[in-house]
């Protein structure tokens, strides 16, 4: 029914772009995007996704990081190889391996434009009755200059290459934002629904290894440790939904400015000077993980093995309201800075459903102050300045302090770039973090705050394409998952350094190479282990046929050190320890053809096209996970402005 609602928006939309297209070439398109900070709904301006170049590499898992470890199939559950790009620990711990197909408020943008504006996104790939599919469709446009609004919605389903790995997700969401002379407001409600059907991995390397023999098997024959059960013949599966309504209203006090136009005539612009800021937010987390017959041959650890079906589930449901005076930094005439002090009240309701068929809830409530210093103008130096603290509940004492400092000068004929930021954090554990129920785990843990200190530091030359960046962390009480896949906690400091540099090239007018290195290294590798090097290369022809058509082709390749990689336990969806098998040293070719006409994109690629010469090799993602094997892979982008 998805993929039918889908296909009759499509059409819908296709048809009435098709008519209005002359028209439109007529009008000034204008289109701006930006995203918003939770918090106070600050506005960050990002680029519309409009770009030709490297469209193959636009999906979830590519645009994350340059390493990760995941199932090898789109949509299951994920983790980067590197430290840096991970993102903490977060409240509902059962969602982290979601996070980068999840649509939040964060990652959600926001519009402003003078015409109509569209985008219909087709992907698909795969091989014979294992392909995989992408249909993503945008739609916004302005009600007068002040109020826009629109919808996205993304359906994605891949059946994996590799049996028991099908994925779907379903992610809806509405948004609109209103810029007024006194009040603006900007809100979103979105949706997602992501399943995953869990395999265990693989039951033998050897059949990715050596691939002759007994071996020789394809892809979707090779046999994996989960298999079908119960009456049905279902396989055991997980299911993680995210949904989100987010309100930031505004009301602006100042003044009428007046600006001469001619000399006998005038403009009045309203100036803001302060703002009094409401933040409204409610969200739900809830993870699913469900066998039709419990499985007792997996997992060693059962704790109702005679029950007909295993069906743990938990949740997180928060409602948050914060209050903020922020103070103009051009008006502030003792300190010419912006200046935000805010109060946030949070109320959260975890929810566990235990595997004796009872269920537990517990709420809690939390009230942080805080405040932000800023310059945001100015080409010279900028920076922005945040402190918050914990003054009630169970993260009372918690506390915050972040900075994030850029400058920019000329230095002989180039410009330079210095970027450094940094933060410290006392965070109280995650609730699931220290108590569990389930049929095939349970935890009760009383663990002690944990104590982050993170500086990093960036030099960027724009007009060489050269960007380098050191960060260094050191964390005190780590909380990460042991060999048992148990949650425990590291009671000595941490310290992780992660050197990286990024060099876009253009070598001729026709060539261009992108390259990406990051060196990392972890003080306790036995709790925190990480690949030494990880490395991204592009190198592609790019040239416009007949004054039309842009053509980008090129070959591009990933590859990380070897290095003790997480296992991954379906029950739970989170990466866990182990030291007896080495991933990596492997490297995982791409082949693609990028076409850009008007409006339109389109690519074609073959993934992990030194497969098809080297059928055999060490191309997993972790242990027992293999990338998968070589498949075509194409996509079209139509942007449409009416």
């Amino acid at each position: 029914m998805k993929k039918i609602f889908f296909i009759i928006i499509i059409l819908i939309v296709c048809a009435s772009n098709i008519f209005a297209q002359n028209a439109v070439n007529k009008r000034v398109k204008y289109l701006k995007t930006w995203r918003v900070e939770e918090l106070t709904a600050a506005a960050d301006t990002v680029a519309a996704d409009t770009l030709h170049l490297n469209f193959q590499d636009a999906n979830h898992i590519d645009r994350f990081s340059i390493a990760n470890s995941y199932n090898g199939n789109m949509l299951s559950p994920l983790e980067s190889k590197i430290y840096f790009d991970r993102p903490l620990m977060d409240n509902f711990l059962f969602g982290d391996a979601y996070a980068p197909y999840i649509r939040t408020i964060n990652n959600l943008n926001f519009y402003n434009t003078t015409t109509p504006f569209s985008n219909i996104t087709y992907k698909s790939g795969g091989s014979t009755f294992r392909w995989e599919e992408e249909i993503f469709f945008l739609f916004t446009a302005n009600l007068g200059k002040r109020l826009n609004i629109g919808t996205k919605i993304d359906y994605t389903v891949s059946h994996g290459e590799y049996n028991n790995q099908e994925t779907q997700l379903f992610s809806p969401s509405i948004f609109a934002s209103y810029n007024g002379r006194r009040y603006n407001f900007t809100a979103a409600a979105l949706t997602n629904a992501l399943n995953n059907y869990e395999n265990g991995g693989i039951t033998d390397p050897r059949y990715i290894t050596l691939a002759e023999d007994e071996f020789d098997v394809d892809a979707e024959n090779i046999p994996v440790k989960m298999q079908k059960t119960g009456n049905s013949g279902r396989y055991g599966y997980s299911k993680y939904n995210y949904r989100a309504f987010f309100y930031n209203h505004q009301y602006c006090i100042g003044f009428e400015k007046e600006t001469k136009i001619t000399p006998d005539s005038s403009r009045f612009d309203y100036i803001p000077v302060t703002r009094i800021i409401h933040t409204f937010k409610i969200d739900e987390h809830k993870k699913r993980y469900f066998e039709p017959q419990t499985d007792t041959i997996f997992y060693t650890n059962t704790f109702f093995p005679n029950r007909k079906q295993t069906n743990d589930s938990a949740s997180l449901s928060a409602i948050t309201n914060t209050v903020a005076l922020h103070i103009e930094e051009e008006f502030n005439k003792w300190f010419h800075f912006g200046l935000t002090a805010y109060i946030s009240n949070e109320y959260q309701s975890f929810y566990l459903a235990n595997p004796d068929s009872s269920s537990t809830r517990n709420s809690f409530m939390n009230t942080n102050i805080g405040g932000i210093v800023s310059k945001t103008r100015g080409k010279i130096f900028r920076y922005n300045i945040q402190g918050e603290l914990g003054i009630q509940g169970y993260k009372a004492g918690n506390f915050l302090v972040k900075a994030d400092l850029g400058g920019y000068f000329r230095l002989w004929n180039d410009s330079v770039v210095l970027r450094a930021d940094g933060f410290m954090r006392l965070d109280a554990p995650s609730f699931f973090a220290e108590n569990y129920n389930s049929n095939h785990f349970a935890w009760k843990n009383d663990f002690t705050n944990i104590y982050r200190t993170r500086l990093g530091g960036v030099l960027s030359l724009p007009t060489r394409g050269i960007t380098l960046s050191a960060q260094l962390e050191n964390v005190l009480n780590y909380i990460y998952f042991d060999k048992d896949a148990l949650p425990a906690q590291y009671d000595k400091n941490i310290q992780i350094f992660s050197l990286s540099g990024r060099a876009d090239w253009q070598i001729l007018k026709w060539l261009g190479w992108e390259n990406q290195a990051v060196y990392q290294i972890s003080s306790q590798p036995d709790i925190l282990p990480l690949p030494a090097f990880s490395l991204f290369s592009n190198l592609y022809y790019k040239s416009k046929w007949f004054s039309v058509l842009g053509i980008q082709a090129g070959v591009n390749v990933r590859y990380n050190t070897a290095y003790y990689a997480p296992n991954y336990m379906p029950a739970t969806g989170r990466f866990y320890l182990q030291n007896e098998t080495k991933i990596g040293n492997f490297p995982l070719v791409n082949a693609y053809l990028n076409f850009h006409l008007k409006q339109a994109r389109i690519f074609v690629e073959y993934y992990h096209v030194n497969q098809l010469i080297v059928r055999a090799g060490h191309y997993f993602s972790m242990p027992n996970y293999p990338l998968n094997p070589a498949i075509f892979k194409w996509g079209v982008s139509w942007n449409f402005y009416n």
